[in-house]
């Protein structure tokens, strides 16, 4: 699907510009818009030491929560302008995060909190680097602000593409809430077909006694998802007549255009997941407030069901050996069936406290720890189906693994008495640790330790930091904000095994200062026009310094001598307030060095090299028109729609020049979001949404030209529907479903298909 992006601008302007602005809250159709909020308020986390975010940022509420399907609490981001969450299924617990120009796998140039605190997990920059999304319940959140790029001085360098502020509620009156929801989905795939369900629980309870308010609350989610992977053989040989014969094998082409042989689905998770969360909040004064989160969640996720298609002439099933099929030949190893399973218990704890002293100065304080208490992996060499099972595998183990943040802030309105100046300063420090051992075992299931080492792998780093930033009223129109950040990274203890031998590093140090600047224009109440430019530096994290993960089937090896990544960012922002809405036209463009970036590259052994690389010089530009607006053509009906155009280019690359002038993998050219929703009456709703993403390359090279397929990145048009229904207050049921039409697509995973949703939430 390709638009141009003057056409598609030109048309929503028009829309504006024809679009009736008669309806507002105020007006008397306004009880079939608003429904009747419940007994909470916004959290104390209220960021009173902020001068906002001189950047395109977008706020969502309750009221945009309603209109889609929201079972994980990254579901809220669905519909945003130019962003993805690759949430592979229900519970996925590795979605992660790419805003603007990013791959997913560069998660660590986003950043994401929770009432200021820090669900960033800046260990990993993979698949496995996403955001702690599960230490949130979709029931608690309140409100989501997204802003995009490293302009605000107050974030590190990991924001290089956004920040992602989540604010959950506090009571103020006595409440509980029960709710349960149900989903299905319809998958077939390959030989695969099946109905894949799940459930949500979710209990609560709230109140408020004089200054302290309270809340807590139990989540229980459990799914199934589909097939998360295949097993498959490319540039099959031909056959001699030694091989088995068997049946089952399906023949296509893979990423690369290469013949290639799908033997079954492997990599179905069974996931459940429990929370307990709870809250308390203080009122010291009528100007200060603290509070304190403390959650805990376990996990177990398992792996054990495979789709072996392989049958010989006897209809027994096939675990390994050469086989043979019309002609052709391939080989089938007994690790490809292996299963997992996985058991994790994380503890976060969060505090804030913030207010307005008698000086005129506001200060903020929080707080956040995050640690592992225990994540142990069992996996098999073999599937326990296959004759050749023997229960050897292995165990891997992380210890000593999490992060600590700290950050103290003040802020003045009126700085130096001015009326003009406004300013707020403050200091970071924030620690990352990372410890795993991993050893194989003849008896995986039961965990005994009793083989050789196969990893033990880990490091830390730790980055203090100063900034401060300041806004002055120029004149009544124009508005200067300037800001900067010192950091200072240091990165040790780094080692990792190979071949037997534990290797240690040497210490790593860095420094660097950030400058921002901004400069907005606002001609009249209606209009804001905004240039702003910043540098934002963005150092390597442990996992990729210092960690390896060695198995059959590839070799991931670390780079110690990574360099840090920097960018310098712009953007230029047109905004038009509408009657009960907004437009929005935003240009970015950042050049960056030294990128950091995942390669693999073929060996000689046969097994691929995984490594980070610096990428020496990458361009990414693009173009984000949004439009928002409540009572279209008709005062019951809401409208919200954004497309994205991302260009990325490498420049520059002398380890690899070969790569010069390919596009960053895993990042779309177009990314389009429409969510319209019909008040059929004060209390019932009716949703449509459609998201769309052009399909990208998944290789450095860019070679991989066949992306409708497994293992590619594809373009898919996924349309979903949703409809809520208030029987009588304290009562709301919802149905819906996502993928409508049963699109087939796939983010190198297949993604989920036609998936229903049930859902009833009882307040009282």
């Amino acid at each position: 699907m390709k638009l141009k992006a003057p056409l598609i601008i030109t048309y929503l302007y028009s829309i504006c510009a024809i679009a009736p602005d008669s309806y507002s809250q105020g007006g008397e159709n306004a009880d079939q818009k608003i429904k009747e909020l419940p007994a909470f308020e916004a959290t104390s986390q209220q960021n009173p030491v902020d001068l906002g975010m001189p950047t395109v940022s977008i706020k969502l509420d309750e009221t945009d929560f309603e209109k889609i399907n929201f079972i994980n609490p990254e579901d809220a981001l669905k519909y945003s302008p130019n962003i993805n969450v690759r949430k592979r299924f229900i519970g996925d617990q590795n979605g992660v995060l790419s805003i603007r120009g990013n791959s997913v796998f560069q998660n660590a140039r986003t950043l994401v909190f929770a009432d200021g605190v820090n669900l960033t997990d800046l260990l990993f920059n993979r698949w496995n680097g996403s955001p702690k999304w599960q230490i949130i319940s979709p029931d608690e959140v309140y409100s989501v602000e997204v802003y995009y790029g490293p302009y605000s001085a107050q974030y590190s360098g990991n924001a290089m593409n956004g920040v992602v502020n989540y604010f959950t509620k506090m009571p103020i009156e006595k409440e509980y809430v029960v709710r349960a929801s149900y989903f299905s989905q319809s998958y077939k795939s390959y030989s695969t077909d099946d109905q894949f369900n799940g459930y949500k629980g979710f209990a609560s309870f709230g109140n408020r006694s004089g200054k302290f308010s309270y809340y807590g609350f139990y989540q229980r989610l459990e799914n199934d998802s589909h097939p998360q992977s295949f097993v498959r053989k490319v540039s099959p040989g031909v056959a001699d007549g030694t091989e088995t014969a068997v049946t089952g094998v399906i023949q296509d082409l893979d990423p690369g255009n290469l013949n290639r042989a799908v033997l079954g689905a492997v990599s179905f998770n069974e996931t459940r997941q429990d929370l307990f969360k709870f809250k308390g909040a203080y009122d010291f004064s009528n100007e200060i407030r603290g509070q304190f989160t403390v959650g805990l969640w376990n996990t177990r996720d398992d792996t054990k069901r495979v789709d072996n298609y392989l049958r010989d002439g006897s209809g027994n099933t096939v675990w390994s050996g050469d086989i043979q099929y019309d002609g052709l030949t391939v080989n089938t190893k007994s690790s490809d069936w292996r299963i997992r399973q996985r058991d994790r218990e994380n503890l976060l704890f969060g505090s804030t406290l913030e207010g307005r002293l008698d000086n005129d100065w506001d200060f903020q304080t929080y707080f956040t720890y995050y640690g592992i208490l225990k994540d142990r992996t069992l996996a098999s060499d073999e599937n326990p189906a296959d004759p050749s099972f023997d229960g050897s595998g292995r165990v891997q183990d992380l210890e000593d693994t999490g992060w600590f943040s700290y950050d103290f802030k003040i802020g003045w309105d009126e700085f130096l008495e001015n009326k003009r100046l406004r300013v707020f300063a403050g200091v970071h420090y924030s620690k990352f640790e990372y410890n795993v051992d991993e050893f194989s075992s003849t008896d995986f299931a039961n965990g005994l330790v009793d083989g050789s080492r196969r990893n033990g792998d880990g490091g830390k780093t730790a980055t203090p930091a100063i900034y401060a930033q300041a806004d002055y009223d120029l004149t009544e129109e124009w508005t200067v904000t300037f800001g900067a950040r010192a950091e200072y990274w240091r990165a040790t203890e780094g080692k990792d095994y190979r071949s037997g031998t534990t290797y240690h590093h040497p210490v790593r140090e860095g420094e660097d200062i950030s400058p921002k600047f901004s400069l907005a224009y606002k001609p009249d109440e209606n209009w804001d026009v905004r240039l702003s430019l910043a540098k934002a530096v963005r150092y390597p994290l442990v996992s990729e310094l210092f960690v390896g993960d060695p198995d059959t089937r590839s070799t991931v090896i670390n780079n110690p001598t990574l360099n840090p990544a920097e960018v310098f960012a712009k953007t230029l922002i047109f905004e038009r307030l509408l009657e009960d809405g907004m437009m929005r036209l935003a240009f970015f463009h950042n050049d960056e060095t030294d990128t950091i970036f995942r390669q693999t590259a073929d060996t000689t052994s046969g097994k691929p090299m995984t490594t980070f690389v610096n990428i020496d010089e990458v361009l990414t530009q693009g173009v984000e028109f949004s439009i928002q607006k409540d009572g279209v053509f008709s005062d019951a009906l809401d409208l919200s729609f954004n497309a994205s155009y991302n260009d990325t280019e490498i420049r520059k690359n002398s380890v690899d020049p070969s790569i010069v002038g390919n596009e960053i993998p895993r990042v779309p050219q177009w990314r389009i979001n429409l969510l319209a929703t019909y008040h059929l009456s004060s209390k019932w709703d009716a949703s449509v949404g459609f998201r769309h993403a052009d399909g990208s390359f998944n290789d450095l090279d860019n070679s991989d030209t066949n992306h409708n397929t497994y293992r590619g990145i594809s373009s898919f048009n996924v349309w979903d529907l949703k409809t809520s229904y208030e029987p009588r207050d304290g009562l709301l049921l919802s149905a819906g479903i996502d993928n409508v039409f049963d699109e087939e697509y796939w983010m190198s995973h297949p993604f989920p298909q036609r998936t229903f949703f049930l859902d009833a939430k009882w307040s009282f």
